[in-house]
């Protein structure tokens, strides 16, 4: 987001540069249905090709080009970004451990961006570092300490997800962190907020430090295995009386809105970045919750809905309105006593084995199909919908 918004030349490589190797397993993942309510395992698996990703460099609005170098060959160069600020290299093998660069041109042909990141190493140091850089010792005020795990080269290891385990000792009270999809209830119990414990996410985490009323030194310690780190912060004494003579409130002295330089458009640019879109695209809402569409946007022709089918019957499924199933191009659909067919490249559909016309033939696209949804729709028992034009959004209730 801060290259995105730069108005000076900018890039950014998303993502790391860690990947591991083929074999066990690595790359193997659960595939998940929607059962109506969450996503739930199938017990099967499926398997990614790290040899044929696509690596996405974000440049800013000045960048003409960008080329990705490994381990300084070049892999290739973008010169139409998707979305005004995506450049896409496909077909990396993201195995091929070293470091990655990113360069970016300016509409003159010169290099004015660079980005770099590196295969990470085992994980040497736990480095703490505090953010706010002053802590009253009122009782109340509270200090963040960013963690990260890296390797002997102060590389940040972009894999690590272990245990941190926590200790302090002064002025202070530990208030723990957060690690997302980890929280108590529903047969779980391993929410770590006010927990001595937090677990690395891609490397990194935060944790937060109360202050005592009493002002002096506070020791935060940090322990992952055989890996550790140490900070040492002090806290401040603070007018706690209740009708204190200063306030300490503390506000950042920084004047909003505006503009230290000038901003000059490119034309070069406009005309390759920002070309208006001639689709109408929507949203497909479902009692009131919008489904995943996998991008795969939603699209307004001709008074009809088109978008992914099956997700869209994922979503209803849930409330026992249908069952479907889809073979190659051909998709079926159990609802009440009725039974729906669809085919990719074919502008109808039956219905009980009657002929429906459809304004566009169903098709697939990245294994998914996309077919008319406001034409199946009306269709399912117990199901009805209609399009909010004022909001450009498909409603569907069942």
């Amino acid at each position: 987001f801060r290259v995105m918004q730069s108005e000076q030349p900018a890039v950014k490589i998303v993502g790391h540069w860690s990947y591991p190797q083929e074999g066990g397993d690595n790359y193997k993942y659960p595939i998940k249905k929607f059962n109506g309510e969450f996503w739930e395992k199938t017990g099967e698996y499926g398997y990614r090709d790290p040899k044929n990703k696509t690596v996405y460099v974000i440049g800013s609005y000045p960048v003409a080009k960008v080329e990705l170098f490994i381990n300084n060959i070049s892999a290739g160069v973008c010169k139409t970004p998707k979305h005004s600020f995506v450049f896409e290299f496909p077909g990396i093998d993201v195995t091929a451990s070293g470091g990655i660069r990113a360069v970016g041109y300016g509409y003159d042909g010169n290099v004015t961006a660079e980005d770099v990141i590196v295969t990470a190493g085992a994980p040497y140091a736990v480095k703490l570092t505090p953010v706010t850089g002053k802590l009253l010792a009122d009782g109340a005020d509270v200090e963040a300490v960013d963690i990260e795990v890296t390797d002997s080269k102060g590389n940040i290891c972009p894999l690590c997800y272990d245990r941190i385990d926590l200790e302090i000792n002064g002025a202070g009270v530990l208030l723990g962190g957060y690690n997302s999809g980890r929280f108590d209830g529903n047969g779980r119990c391993d929410n770590v907020i006010h927990k001595d414990h937090v677990y690395a996410e891609c490397g990194t985490n935060r944790v937060f430090i109360r202050s005592l009323k009493t002002a002096g030194e506070i020791k935060l310690k940090a322990v992952m295995g055989d890996v550790t780190g140490e900070i040492s912060i002090i806290s401040v004494n603070a007018d706690t009386r209740e009708l204190s003579l200063e306030s300490t409130a503390r506000l950042h002295n920084t004047e909003f809105g505006k503009n230290t330089y000038s901003f000059d458009a490119i034309p070069e640019a406009d005309s390759v970045k920002y070309t208006s879109s001639d689709k109408t695209y929507c949203k497909v809402v479902i009692n009131g919750s919008e489904p995943d569409m996998r991008g795969i946007m939603p699209e307004y022709i001709n008074e009809a809905v088109y978008g992914p089918i099956e997700i869209v019957l994922d979503r209803i499924a849930g409330t026992g309105a249908l069952s479907y199933t889809r073979d190659g191009k051909r998709l079926r659909i159990v609802t009440g006593t009725d039974v729906i067919e669809l085919e990719a490249g074919r502008t109808h559909m039956l219905i009980n084995g009657d002929e429906n016309l459809l304004n566009g033939e169903p098709y697939l696209t990245d294994g998914r199909m996309v077919a008319e949804i406001s034409a199946v729709v009306p269709h399912i028992c117990g199901a009805s919908a209609y399009y909010d034009d004022k909001v450009d959004m498909y409603r569907i209730k069942v």
